[in-house]
């Protein structure tokens, strides 16, 4: 059986009612840099939030939000990466890699969300339990 791979547009997955305190930039406005076609910049002057769909072959489409503190370098607190996540990513399961050392990219002081659009990756088992 072949499985049908569903090319995602990133319109669906865009907030549909942003928050009074959050704009959107436009891609090219150098607040960040320069993105292409299929990302979208959102600021509510406090973070940096870059949303898009990477593709990774076998391993499927992906939701990506980076978050990044646009006043300071220094990484957004857990209350607002978990504000971004709902408001970006909503309900869905979203993760955040730490890979092994040799795999590091020297990058602004950005948090990184990753959701698997076109399958489950992480069986609920492992993260959803009763405590």
């Amino acid at each position: 059986m072949t499985k049908v791979i569903r090319d995602y547009n990133l319109n669906e997955y865009e907030p549909k009612v942003l928050p009074a305190s959050w704009v959107q930039v436009r891609p090219n406005s150098g607040l960040i840099g320069e993105f292409g076609f299929g990302v979208r910049i959102y600021t509510n002057h406090k973070l940096h939030v870059i949303l898009s769909i990477d593709k990774f072959g076998k391993a499927g489409q992906w939701l990506h939000v980076s978050v990044s503190n646009a006043v300071a370098p220094v990484l957004p607190t857990w209350m607002e990466l978990k504000e971004v996540k709902e408001l970006f990513l909503g309900d869905r399961l979203a993760v955040q890699i730490l890979p092994p050392k040799k795999y590091y990219i020297n990058e602004a002081e950005a948090f990184h969300l990753m959701s698997r659009l076109d399958e489950v990756t992480i069986p609920d088992e492992v993260w959803k339990q009763d405590f």
